[in-house]
């Protein structure tokens, strides 16, 4: 088959000691290319296939890979020249049954199957289907609410708040389910759920502006202010270069105010997406004058119009639709929400604990329980470093590659992160991972496409 340049150059980084993200798109060949390099690790010896992770999203999906690897093994084998090259393609045949190409969760459950001892729980273990999970996560619920409600009086206030009427209390019930589901989907949810918790009292501005949900908040205002002053340059480009081509001095000096009129905006503009933090962002935003808009009667009609779109676009949003709350602002609505966060967490929490009892004692989990398990016995979470054992399973897989990469989790990234080889800077070196965000499929499952454009960036 032959590459096109993209897909040699992929095919060619098999030198590099890097990890290497593919972005294409469907129909690009992204997976024959993926297949392609798997058979070139082998080929070139950089490792056995017994020595490389190759997950993909789908138990169909693996069984394919699986199928076109071995396909191409025996390929490679018929046509080697050389009868120690021969023997080597041969027994990589032999051990492609052993390879460990698999979904992510065939993948948990095998290193929770073999290091069961590690986190106390019954090697016997099934796993619930859907149905069965959703209507034993209803009864735990209940039986934890029914309890929790005759302990609480605030808490009984809150979901009779988000109850219908008083009637019943199930809006209450689904956002704790969600909660639970956006938890599962972290590889550490208990942290994940401490780091929930609104800080509230003496939280600084600098730890305000440092929240996750605020820096997004003021990065999308700043984003946005980039592209109007984006397109204020390019409106005083375009009357730069009337200037310079106009003789008439009443035209001129109307040109010129014009560009004043813009030119001012626009530096009070670049004032916004230079500061930092919501009181200095408000301030910038306050300070824009706004003064009423002229017509430039140099300019023809349609000019005017498209210029002025422009300046109405923009000050429609900062003008009229925008209202930044300064870090008083939040401090003081933290006070008052966080009663009602802290409650939703504290159920959640002790929902979570009344669930792991209950699947520990039937010896049946779900595959996000399956997942957690395999990531406490790869990672050592209070050094924030792979345990003994992810490295010992580093030291196995000298390569990963990553099918749909677009679909990983937090979870599934973390956990892969545990088994994969670092250099002594703890980069990790070894990681191919193809995928297209725009086929992101898996977001009822916690995928997260924002891991994939981190990684392309």
């Amino acid at each position: 088959m032959g590459w096109n340049k993209g897909q040699q150059a992929v095919l060619d980084s098999l030198s590099e000691n890097k990890n290497v993200l593919v972005s294409a798109a469907a129909g690009s060949g992204k997976t024959a290319v993926l297949v392609e390099r798997i058979i070139n690790t082998v080929k070139n010896h950089k490792a056995g296939i017994d020595e490389i992770l190759v997950v993909t999203f789908t138990r169909a999906a693996a069984a394919q890979m699986k199928t076109k690897i071995v396909k191409k093994l025996e390929e490679a084998a018929e046509n080697v020249k050389g009868n120690e090259e021969s023997q080597y393609l041969h027994k990589q045949l032999s051990l492609s049954s052993m390879a460990d190409i698999s979904t992510i969760d065939s993948f948990c459950n095998r290193v929770v199957k073999e290091n069961f001892n590690k986190i106390g729980i019954d090697p016997s273990f099934s796993t619930f289907d859907k149905a069965e999970s959703d209507l034993l996560k209803a009864d735990i619920l209940e039986d934890a609410l029914d309890e929790l409600y005759q302990e609480s009086t605030q808490l009984r206030k809150i979901a009779y708040a988000f109850s219908n009427r008083g009637i019943d209390d199930s809006a209450f019930r689904e956002i704790i389910e969600k909660i639970n589901e956006i938890a599962d989907g972290y590889a550490d949810p208990d942290k994940w759920l401490s780091e929930a918790r609104i800080k509230a009292g003496n939280i600084s501005n600098a730890e305000i502006n440092d929240l996750v949900w605020v820096k997004k908040y003021l990065e999308d205002i700043k984003k946005r202010c980039r592209e109007y002053c984006k397109n204020y340059k390019k409106v005083l480009e375009e009357i730069d270069q009337l200037l310079q081509f106009e003789a008439d001095k009443k035209n001129r000096e109307s040109l010129i105010k014009f560009y004043n009129f813009f030119k001012n905006e626009y530096e009070e503009l670049c004032i916004v997406e230079s500061s930092e933090g919501l009181s200095n962002i408000r301030e910038a935003v306050a300070a824009i004058s706004w003064p009423r808009y002229s017509q430039c009667k140099v300019l023809s009609k349609d000019e005017n119009e498209r210029m002025k779109a422009v300046r109405e676009d923009c000050k429609g949003f900062f003008y009229k639709k925008l209202k930044i709350f300064s870090e008083d602002d939040l401090r003081a609505e933290f006070e008052t929400i966080k009663p009602i966060v802290d409650t939703f967490l504290d159920v959640t929490v002790f929902f979570r604990k009344r669930l792991m009892e209950e699947k520990k004692r039937l010896r049946k989990y779900e595959f996000s329980d399956i997942a957690h398990f395999a990531y406490e016995i790869l990672y050592d979470k209070e050094n924030d470093t792979p345990g003994v054992l992810g490295k010992a399973y580093a030291q196995k897989y000298k390569y990963i590659y990553i099918d749909e990469y677009q679909d990983s989790s937090d979870m599934q990234e973390n956990l892969l992160n545990s088994v994969a080889r670092r250099n002594e800077s703890g980069t990790i070196t070894n990681v191919f991972m193809v995928g297209d965000v725009k086929q992101s499929i898996y977001r009822f499952r916690q995928a997260k496409p924002a891991l994939f454009l981190g990684r392309k960036l």
